[in-house]
């Protein structure tokens, strides 16, 4: 199915096209503004209230150090709160807060300018294409599958 592609190339391009997202995100936001994950997850505790810290990280793939850490930040500007659970204290509960919900507009804007500049060009019957790919790799990695070199 994909024998003619060259995968490594595709792998590279992906990976390039994150960090760029990135470093666009960084050089239109104020100096002092969250960067890229942070948002992300202001949004995602804006969209959905409070959520366990260790599933936010088993979603995203990231340690539970690495969510404390993406989330210390959020916490020190008072835009969120680690809540405890009652009782089991091993349970941290993330919750945004007033302060968090005033800049959700304002990162809302960041993320739209952002979308437009990096699909700029693309017609929309390649939009859905693009849809239907990431859909089809969602759902490949997310499938419960033999583990890789098992085939």
């Amino acid at each position: 199915m994909y024998e003619n592609y060259d995968l490594s190339s595709l792998a590279h391009m992906h990976r390039q096209v994150m960090k760029r997202y990135e470093a666009e995100w960084s050089k239109m936001c104020p100096k002092d503004e969250l960067t890229l994950h942070q948002s992300d997850l202001l949004l995602r505790l804006a969209e959905e209230g409070p959520l366990k810290s260790s599933d936010l990280a088993q979603q995203w793939s990231v340690s539970f150090a690495g969510m404390t850490y993406l989330s210390d930040k959020l916490v020190e500007l008072g835009l969120i709160e680690r809540i405890r659970g009652g009782e089991d204290r091993r349970v941290v509960m993330l919750s945004i807060m007033d302060k968090g919900r005033e800049r959700v507009d304002t990162i809302v804007d960041y993320r739209q300018q952002l979308i437009k500049k990096t699909l700029n060009g693309i017609y929309q019957d390649d939009l859905r294409s693009m849809g239907r790919i990431y859909s089809v790799i969602l759902n490949n990695l997310t499938a419960a599958q033999e583990p890789l070199g098992k085939e």
